[in-house]
């Protein structure tokens, strides 16, 4: 029950442990640690998602074999069924469910889909956003991810997203006057939306259009039961969905941060404090998960033109993931509960911590911090801010 278990496991910290350890890894992908997330509740759950291990593992009982087999042939049959819809949307989607399916030889077919559904739908924004995307898995992307990026930009030109990948180009050539200009672009965008709630609403739908077989709940129902994990079948697809929204819609932060880098004592990039204050407070306020949320704070950080209110607002949704990581705690049923009705708030509200706020505010408790409540986790902490200077000359002496 090695996949059900790890599946379940983390669509109950995906917003909360994943937002930590998303956007740490995220921040120090092309670096080394920069502060870490330290809430109690969360910290060993997040550990284990920030590099999350979807493998099959081989066991030698028939019992777990019969799983295997019984989930392997689930996701084929749900990527099976969208790749013969009439409807591109679903081709699309039929690629996400593809990368479950633990099949290294599937390439090919996806990317015929992606390719077909493209070119199908050129004016589906949710469509040209998974084929955008798609390439993340590779080495290089193919042409036809290059051409959905550039109907991104003729769809949704004030989206900072679709501007990333200029960014990284212009970074990945160590071209100095091209990666102003795209910051200056990202920085100009008035939303950054990766399309999260789209995402998770059109896979809870998939999944709620093509349930779990009752063969595999009977397989693993004795061994769920002894884990205290929920196995209601309504929570299976929001289970299915998350993984698949943290695993389609995380940008490439580490080309922002870097950039934005501001040495006090070098004043290395000070050139573009204005820029990197508008990008992150654009990610800070606009974004629609809290991944990208807490990377703007980074922004702001490691530029060092955070204020007084970034700091308090900043203060305000640590206390919100505080009080949901205490959830966690909760019955295994309840937190199942809580995770479909937070799903469904972020799906109509289309941001992931407004669907925080609205959970805490239903299980009656406040969605403010007590005022002598010390926010240990912040962005802007002394620590952060201390590892954030030592990374600046570290860098500075390998430079």
């Amino acid at each position: 029950m090695i996949m059900h278990k790890s599946i379940v496991g983390l669509s109950l910290v995906l917003g909360l442990g994943a937002a930590c350890a998303f956007g740490i890894a995220a921040e120090t992908a092309s670096t080394t640690s920069d502060g870490s997330c330290t809430h109690p509740a969360t910290e060993t759950q997040a550990a284990a998602v920030s590099v999350p291990d979807y493998a099959v593992e081989t066991k030698d009982t028939p019992e777990q074999n019969a799983t295997e087999t019984a989930w392997r042939d689930y996701q084929k049959s749900v990527f099976d069924e969208l790749s013969l819809s009439p409807d591109p949307r679903d081709w699309a989607l039929a690629t996400l469910t593809g990368t479950l399916m633990f099949d290294p030889t599937g390439q090919d077919r996806r990317d015929a889909l992606l390719q077909r559904a493209a070119h199908a739908a050129p004016d589906d924004v949710l469509v040209q956003f998974i084929v955008a995307n798609s390439s993340r898995v590779k080495t290089g992307a193919p042409a036809f991810a290059n051409e959905a990026m550039q109907t991104l930009q003729r769809l949704e030109p004030d989206n900072a997203i679709v501007w990333l990948g200029g960014l990284h180009e212009a970074v990945s050539n160590n071209d100095n006057k091209a990666t102003d200009a795209a910051l200056a672009r990202v920085a100009g965008a008035a939303r950054f939306d990766e399309h999260s709630a789209e995402v998770l609403k059109a896979m809870v739908d998939v999944y709620t259009r093509y349930p779990v077989p009752d063969e595999y709940l009977a397989l693993t129902k004795d061994a769920l039961a002894a884990e205290k994990f929920p196995a209601a079948r309504d929570f299976i697809p929001h289970t299915m969905a998350l993984a698949t929204v943290f695993a389609v819609v995380t940008p490439p932060y580490q080309d922002i941060i870097r950039e934005c880098r501001i040495d006090p004592a070098s004043s290395d990039n000070a050139v573009r404090a204005d820029t990197c204050a508008a990008i992150g407070r654009l990610m800070a306020s606009h974004s629609t998960t809290w991944v990208s949320t807490l990377i703007g704070y980074s922004v702001l950080r490691v530029s060092n033109t955070f204020n007084d209110d970034d700091v308090r607002r900043a203060r305000d949704e640590d206390w919100l993931f505080k009080v949901l990581g205490e959830s966690l705690n909760d019955s295994s049923d309840q937190v199942a509960a809580d995770t479909v009705a937070r799903d469904n708030d972020w799906i109509e509200t289309g941001s992931e911590i407004e669907a925080a706020r609205r959970s805490i505010a239903r299980a009656g408790k406040s969605t403010e911090p007590p005022t002598d409540w010390v926010d240990d986790r912040s962005p802007f902490s002394a620590k952060r801010l201390q590892d954030s200077q030592i990374l600046l000359t570290k860098w500075a002496g390998t430079h």
